[in-house]
């Protein structure tokens, strides 16, 4: 997918279609301008793309799908935890791997209610990453810098 069909995606979707938190960013370059956080999403996307086809679209689909209710606070939040699923996929996928990684996202297995945002394939052991976007993370204490919020990480190993 190039970075105009990208684009044409985002035009044609609920982005625009119904009230949606990054509308303005990405409208901007509609009138011939660029805001840097739309630019951003973007590039993340494309940069995914080259090792998960598909994934440019899908993910704003899934972005564009959180929308139509104005200035709601839950749908703000919901953006949050996709922006972090993106960052995180985007270092995953560009990582300089020791050996040759394979990637699906969100991959679910037969009978398994299970489904990570990432599975990562080609090493000694496959394993998946789930991203955990933190609703106290966008409250304004700590949009404002005066909250705490915390990242953790688990490997799906026992360390007894």
């Amino acid at each position: 997918m190039t970075e105009e069909q990208l684009f044409v995606h985002v035009y044609e979707s609920d982005i625009f279609k119904k009230w949606h938190w990054f509308r303005y960013h990405f409208e901007l370059k509609l009138r011939g301008a660029n805001h840097p956080f739309s630019e951003g999403i973007l590039q993340a996307r494309l940069d995914c793309e080259r090792r998960i086809p598909g994934f440019a679209a899908g993910m704003i689909d899934a972005i564009a799908s959180i929308s139509g209710r104005e200035k709601d606070r839950r749908q703000y939040e919901q953006l949050m935890a996709r922006l972090a699923e993106l960052l995180v996929i985007r270092h995953a996928v560009n990582y300089p791997w020791p050996f040759h990684a394979g990637f699906r996202w969100e991959p679910t297995a037969a009978g398994s209610k299970k489904n990570p945002e990432l599975m990562v394939t080609g090493g000694l052991m496959t394993f998946g990453v789930e991203v955990r976007g933190y609703p106290e993370c966008t409250s304004d204490a700590n949009l404002f810098g005066t909250g705490g919020c915390a990242a953790s990480a688990h490997s799906g190993r026992s360390h007894a």
